[in-house]
């Protein structure tokens, strides 16, 4: 009667029987083995037992835990069922250990409470996987790591305390491994909880770093705002968390140091317009333009070199023999090209994310040459780019950038020979005439849209070489005369 009761709440107690077949038993009938030995070292050879169980628990060919085991030996041929409990022993092997520091000085009691942590999430494990008799070796390890810690207190209190204090010092790092070193008593799923709160802590700081970051370059208008800073003063300004300390990465705040980088090199007067392009591109990729403040005050900052760049270049000019002058022209219509390009590559990108077009405002660059003198040869060329548009891989493309150097050239029309300022006029309204006419506008349409630079041309003499641009263009210019 009595092995009958005992046999029922062997029952009772388990999670359940597993019949290991035969084509397994040379692995499992070692395994089963040595968790037998391991369980009768546990009260004198605890520290043999743990090394034995660990290897069982980390065995990836040990699929059944925390269960009553037997091994088919020969075809239906079994052998004794085996408690085969890994996580149930290792904890109980760490609690005698635990019990023997907890009877020494501070030091060993310390010892003794992250012993009972380790066992605690041995028990949980096994508890977890349905082992019912871990549970009262569960609550004995509980209560044995109160009575070990100063007054009973639950250690998490002054753990949660010490925690606490570094996240709020910004100290993430050691935040993390105060719970990786100083945790052991916890449950694994606490432990996770703890580092994803410091993770999660860690990632809020740096997005409010970068918000404040936005927020102070917005301020700089230009680069003339950079000249009354010093080095130091910016690094203060825009000052950012120390990366040893970080345990995520921000893009954004990646994206911040790049552009202190580029502030200091700006406020020192290095070449920075193309760093300024990049940097703004960089910043479209990050969120939503209505939640998007980087890329604003970087595109605001190029557009701001450039205009800075393109000036001096001009009053150089006005001082140089012509030679050097048309080099100084030539410098500075790359510098638009390249804005021309960067704006090209966010009308692509707006095509995938509609969002994009509103985040970043048309700028009106047809006055930024307007310092340099102008010459009939520069009409000619773009006259000739204009003819030859429809060969283009993109015509509409290749049109509209004509058509915004041909408006570039219109500030300078004062100083252009009458010649030239007729052929000015007339490749104005024949760019603009094969825009519409590509996007399907009529003759009619064309006309009313060009009337008051129609005008101008009648005073200006009428049109030049008006056939270059086809039949309807060419009636077009005549209905203008």
């Amino acid at each position: 009667m009595m092995r009958f009761m005992l046999a029922l709440l062997a029952l009772l107690l388990v999670q359940d029987e597993r019949s290991v077949p035969k084509s397994h038993k040379d692995h499992y009938y070692g395994r089963a083995e040595e968790c037998k030995k391991a369980e009768a070292l546990i009260s004198g050879n605890a520290p043999s037992a743990i090394a034995t169980l660990t290897i069982i628990l980390e065995d990836p060919k040990v699929v059944y835990r925390e269960c009553r085991l037997r091994i088919e030996l020969r075809e239906r041929s079994f052998t004794e069922w085996y408690d085969f409990f890994p996580y149930q022993f290792r904890g109980r092997a760490r609690m005698t250990l635990a019990d023997a520091a907890a009877r020494g000085d501070a030091r060993e009691r310390q010892r003794a409470a992250e012993l009972y942590g380790e066992a605690i999430r041995d028990l949980e494990a096994s508890v977890s996987r349905g082992l019912k008799s871990s549970k009262t070796y569960l609550e004995t390890a509980r209560a044995k790591l109160r009575d070990v810690t100063s007054g009973g207190e639950d250690p998490e209190v002054a753990f949660r305390r010490s925690w606490e204090d570094l996240v709020k010092a910004g100290r993430y790092s050691d935040a993390r491994e105060h719970v990786r070193s100083k945790g052991a008593f916890l449950s694994e799923e606490k432990r996770r909880e703890y580092v994803q709160s410091t993770e999660r802590a860690c990632r809020d700081s740096l997005v409010q770093a970068s918000l404040g970051f936005a927020a102070r370059l917005e301020k700089i208008a230009s680069p003339r705002d950079l000249a009354s800073r010093s080095t130091a003063d910016l690094l203060r300004e825009f000052d950012l968390p120390d990366p040893s300390r970080q345990i995520v990465e921000v893009p954004e705040v990646e994206w911040c140091r790049s552009a202190r980088d580029a502030l200091i090199r700006t406020r020192e007067g290095g070449e920075t317009f193309r760093s300024w392009l990049d940097l703004a591109f960089q910043a479209l990729r990050f969120s939503a333009a209505e939640k998007n403040p980087w890329f604003p005050c970087a595109e605001r900052l190029a557009f701001e070199l450039l205009r800075d760049a393109v000036a001096r270049k001009a009053e150089q000019a006005k001082k140089a023999e012509p030679r050097k002058a048309k080099e100084l022209r030539s410098e500075a219509e790359a510098l638009v090209v390249l804005w021309r390009e960067f704006e090209s590559k966010i009308a692509d990108a707006a095509k995938a994310d509609p969002a994009l077009a509103r985040l970043a405002p048309r700028r009106e660059t047809g006055g930024l040459l307007a310092g340099f003198f102008a010459d009939e040869t520069s009409v000619e060329t773009l006259l000739l780019g204009l003819a030859r548009s429809a060969e283009s891989e993109d015509p509409l493309r290749a049109i509209a950038d004509i058509e915004t150097r041909l408006a570039e050239l219109w500030g300078m029309a004062e100083v252009l020979a009458p010649d030239a300022r007729r052929k000015l006029l007339t490749g104005r309204i024949a760019a603009g005439a094969l825009r519409l006419f590509l996007a399907g506008a009529t003759i009619e349409e064309v006309v009313r849209e060009f009337g008051a630079l129609g005008t101008l041309l009648r005073q200006a003499g009428g049109a030049a070489g008006e056939q270059a641009f086809g039949a309807r263009v060419g009636r077009v210019l005549e209905r203008l005369r």
